[in-house]
């Protein structure tokens, strides 16, 4: 019998260097999987430690990445898939991805990926608690995974729309946006802060590169 045809799957979970992809790689296919900013910034704050400004100009960077790769013209080899959908509407989103790839979709086991089991949580840790990695399953979770953020003070909202607002809009997310009454002090808020911080953004970029 002729074996069948196997293929090399690799994950990354940084964006960096993506412009280059098909250049290296002409003829992969690329899943983008993107999650809401607001989402990322709490998990990295609360199960990682860290801190709430680096996060955010993190996320930004890399959806910045995206949004900047020229990826149109490779619109055939390049799909991008919300985690929020893929969580919400398992099925169907794994459907388009298997036909994406070239594989059956009927030959695919949908119930054993709508009943993945999460490992690690911000609330686990949030509670006194290490992250053990420790599978659970969905009806033991004792968060939402699409509402981290649902505690978020108006100033953490406003500073994540002054830092990454353009680019979550860009990848098809909508903002938590206030009443334009005060505006104007928000505004001289967030130029304060990027003003203080900016000797710090230097030295990062100084001693990353």
């Amino acid at each position: 019998d002729t074996p069948e045809p196997k293929c090399l799957v690799c994950k990354k979970p940084s964006v960096k260097n993506l412009e280059n992809i098909f250049s290296l790689f002409p003829n992969a296919k690329i899943i983008l999987i993107i999650r809401y900013g607001r989402s990322v910034v709490e998990s990295q704050t609360k199960s990682f430690g860290r801190s709430f400004e680096g996060s955010v100009r993190s996320w930004n960077r890399a959806a910045q990445t995206i949004s900047r790769s020229s990826l149109e013209k490779y619109s055939d080899s390049y799909l991008i898939v919300k985690y929020e959908t893929l969580f919400e509407s398992t099925k169907s989103e794994m459907e388009k991805v298997l036909n994406f790839i070239g594989l059956d979709a009927s030959e695919y086991d949908f119930s054993k990926a709508e009943n993945l089991p999460f490992r690690g949580s911000s609330q686990t840790k949030q509670k006194g608690k290490e992250i053990s990695w420790q599978k659970q399953s969905r009806s033991e979770v004792e968060f939402s995974p699409l509402e981290r953020w649902s505690s978020w003070s108006r100033y953490k909202h406003e500073r994540f729309n002054w830092i990454a607002g353009k680019n979550q809009k860009k990848l098809g997310y909508k903002l938590k946006e206030y009443k334009l009454w005060n505006r104007g002090l928000w505004v001289a808020i967030n130029l304060i802060l990027d003003f203080a911080i900016r000797p710090t953004i230097a030295l990062y970029r100084c001693l990353s590169h």
